[in-house]
């Protein structure tokens, strides 16, 4: 049977996580949730090369490549700390390992979005043409810096996408709005109601690309966010697939 969507996530990690227990953190149980939700490919990064090892979890990645060719995509991740490792992990990453894009993640680094020690990874994504998603981005004038100093870069701020309660102003929403490569992820661990609508109001179809930051969230419910809102139907399936295939040209 032909499915409505097709659904391409752009937010997931494989692997355990040190605080909590994330049981079908594997590939092959992800592929297996994947085929119930109907998500055709998803981003992947490790949480351990996230938190500790870059290269074992990087590796851990590609491997999951290797056997789901058909169903994983590649974020390459780094240690800001080990800044001669950097540029050798990343060209690994894309020169070797089939990697597709870039993830930060400042908090579990426990360092700073507007390190100069991410300027690095903003140089190569730059002359590479890449994208980068970050968990988080800092101050709304650190990601304008970011977005005009490396422009051939593609920026994703993960996680406001369902969790704007759609009243209160945010400073990152008018800075992501303007920025022309700069574009939102849509998980989020909660939604008020007619989030997801306003937030699609407030941005319109080309800026929202559809993530769940599965295992840690349910895909079928960040699926549902995009596919029971009342917005047009195209709009929809720009978002959860059309959208980043853009951006990967």
């Amino acid at each position: 049977m032909k499915k409505k969507y097709r659904i391409l996530d752009v937010h997931g990690h494989i692997g355990y996580y040190k605080l909590f227990n994330m049981p079908g953190c594997n590939a092959d149980d992800m592929v297996n949730s994947m085929d119930r939700a109907g998500i055709e490919k998803i981003m992947i990064s490790s949480m351990i090369a996230l938190e500790a090892d870059c290269v074992y979890g990087n590796d851990m990645t590609a491997d999951a490549i290797r056997r789901y060719p058909d169903r994983f995509l590649g974020y390459a991740a780094i240690n800001p700390y080990e800044q001669e490792e950097i540029i050798p992990e990343l060209s690994r990453c894309f020169d070797e390992l089939s990697m597709t894009a870039i993830k930060l993640h400042p908090d579990l680094n426990d360092c700073p979005a507007d390190s100069d020690l991410f300027i690095p990874v903003y140089r190569f994504a730059n002359e590479r043409n890449l994208i980068i998603m970050n968990h988080s981005w800092g101050s709304s004038s650190n990601l304008t810096k970011l977005a005009t100093k490396y422009p051939n870069i593609k920026f994703i701020q993960a996680h406001y996408g369902s969790s704007w309660d759609g009243s209160r102003p945010l400073e990152i929403f008018e800075t992501i709005k303007k920025l022309d490569n700069v574009y939102l992820d849509t998980a989020g661990s909660g939604s008020y109601f007619d989030a997801f609508e306003k937030t699609f109001e407030y941005f319109g179809e080309d800026k929202l690309i559809f993530g769940t930051d599965f295992p840690f969230f349910d895909a079928a419910w960040q699926i549902g966010n995009v596919v029971c809102s009342d917005i047009p139907e195209k709009s929809k399936q720009k978002i959860l697939r059309d959208n980043f295939i853009r951006l990967l040209g």
